[in-house]
């Protein structure tokens, strides 16, 4: 199988109010590499445009990088793991948090399956640290752009049946839309935060409506709540959702989940 094939699990949470410094941000690559059984091959260390090279090194050598301060004022740091060596395109496995105007955490990892208890621990790692406003977990295969996905940006040869509301999200991350808790839209597994609770269903706050309903299954962690909602329940909760106006502009319940 040609590794463009290769189904990836691809968790992404969005916004929170204080920076990680750099090295937390290496203590918490290195803590995910380990819940994933993997280790990591190189580090890719980027700035704002304009201000510094970005840096692909050797992940022991990233490390020196960050404890000597030369990663501080990153943009975006990432921990991977390569599917052939010397290979920097295709990525086994990648964790990364994006400082830089919108912040973002970011990991992917090759599966052959959707392995839950790999997510939630990976979503309690972050939660630990920061309090993201929202979240979400998807697979899809690695060619069709898991973190372009997650930026809001659908990739050249991507199916248009994941184009739900791609151009609509990313501009809900740079208009702050992303705060006022509504979804991009249903996936199998959504992180949700105290911005939910502005959102009405049924006349309640979107996670007293999801306990009381028992639409899905929430999880608290931290001040976040993980809902897991089953594929058989997607459409019917989706419908629900729709009419609540709880989905960001833009949102087209005819698309497929990924």
């Amino acid at each position: 199988m040609d590794f463009q094939d290769t189904k990836m699990t691809s968790i992404a949470l969005y916004d929170w109010d204080v920076p990680i410094a750099p090295g937390d941000v290496v203590t918490l690559i290195d803590e995910a590499f380990e819940v994933l059984g993997e280790q990591p091959d190189r580090m890719f260390i980027g700035y704002e445009y304009g201000t510094r090279r970005e840096r692909n090194v050797r992940y022991q050598i990233g490390k020196k990088r960050v404890r000597d301060g030369l990663a501080d004022g990153y943009a975006y740091l990432s921990g991977v793991s390569l599917f052939e060596p010397r290979n920097v395109r295709d990525l086994q496995t990648n964790v990364s948090v994006r400082a830089y105007r919108f912040p973002r955490f970011f990991a992917a990892w090759r599966t052959s399956h959707e392995n839950l208890r790999s997510i939630e621990r990976l979503i309690d790692l972050f939660c630990r640290l920061r309090t993201p406003r929202y979240g979400m977990a998807y697979r899809m295969p690695f060619g069709w752009g898991p973190a372009e996905y997650a930026g809001g940006v659908l990739k050249y040869g991507a199916p248009e049946t994941i184009n739900d509301n791609t151009s609509s999200f990313s501009r809900a991350q740079h208009n702050g839309e992303i705060r006022s808790g509504r979804l991009r839209q249903l996936y199998p597994v959504n992180v949700l935060s105290g911005v939910h609770d502005a959102t009405l269903v049924g006349g309640m706050p979107l996670r007293t409506w999801i306990a009381n309903t028992k639409n899905g299954r929430l999880v608290e962690v931290g001040d976040n709540s993980i809902w897991y909602v089953t594929h058989d329940q997607c459409q019917e909760i989706t419908a629900i959702l729709k009419a609540s106006n709880a989905f960001i502009t833009g949102f087209d319940e005819r698309r497929d989940s990924p």
